[in-house]
């Protein structure tokens, strides 16, 4: 068994279809649906029907993506690591086991089906919560007394900026949880099905914040080439839009340096 790949039949079946018919699938698994990964089992959560929209249901493409290029840690521990829209909490439990001496939050909507979930594929994974928490939290509402400001070395989550109604609430977020120094670093993975301008929004969302790019990439989900972003690129239809990931980086921009 690959510890990169999809373990469950009508995945890889999925997975199949993307060299039959050039589509390249951008969610697996369901609720209660064991997902097994790098050797990181979780279950997707299920949510309240008022809560649907939110898609937290399926584990998303860009997760794995995350999950696969996590944040080298330098400096001293314990680092602290937060990730916001966790869903399944698979990159950040991820982290958790590369990284024994981290301390982890991982954090989404306070839906109590999605938090109940978060809780359990963290036992499942036998971590101890006391070094990684399950946290709910609405973008944009009062921090939670377990959320203390600019206490966190990474800020990371994965298919957060699609909903453009969110992308004031999900900057401030990211500028109150990061730590103020150099060293501080956000991670955003994102996939392109939903189209180029939600990222291109963010961007101009996020900078008002503080907060700069300090690097944005297109990375090929076909074969690993990087190239440049841009917001917009003739003769793109969605089925080579779907081919193509971001993976972008913030930090403060009066504290980068080149």
């Amino acid at each position: 068994m690959s510890d990169s790949a999809p373990t469950d039949p009508l995945d890889i079946f999925s997975g199949s279809l993307e060299s039959l018919y050039d589509e390249l699938q951008v969610s697996y698994s369901e609720p209660g649906k064991l997902f097994s990964y790098r050797g990181v089992t979780v279950s997707p959560p299920d949510t309240a029907s008022e809560n649907w929209s939110l898609h937290a249901s399926s584990i998303w493409r860009a997760s794995l993506f995350l999950t696969d290029h996590l944040p080298i840690l330098d400096g001293p521990e314990p680092v602290h690591i937060i990730e916001l829209g966790a869903g399944s909490g698979l990159p950040g439990i991820c982290a958790a086991l590369e990284h024994p001496g981290a301390r982890v939050v991982l954090s989404d909507y306070p839906d109590p089906h999605i938090l109940s979930t978060l809780a359990e594929n963290v036992r499942r994974n036998q971590l101890r919560e006391v070094r990684v928490k399950v946290v709910g939290y609405a973008w944009g509402s009062d921090l939670p007394s377990e959320l203390i400001p600019h206490s966190f070395d990474v800020v990371m989550a994965a298919d957060t900026l699609w909903m453009p109604e969110q992308h004031a609430n999900f900057s401030q977020t990211l500028a109150l949880l990061l730590k103020k120094t150099i060293g501080a670093k956000v991670y955003l993975v994102a996939g392109l099905h939903t189209g180029r301008w939600m990222i291109a929004e963010f961007m101009r969302v996020v900078a008002t914040t503080g907060l700069g790019v300090q690097e944005i990439k297109e990375v090929s989900l076909i074969n690993g080439e990087e190239r440049e972003w841009k917001a917009e690129r003739e003769n793109e239809d969605d089925t080579k839009r779907r081919r193509w990931i971001i993976r972008m980086t913030l930090s403060w921009a009066t504290l980068q340096t080149s």
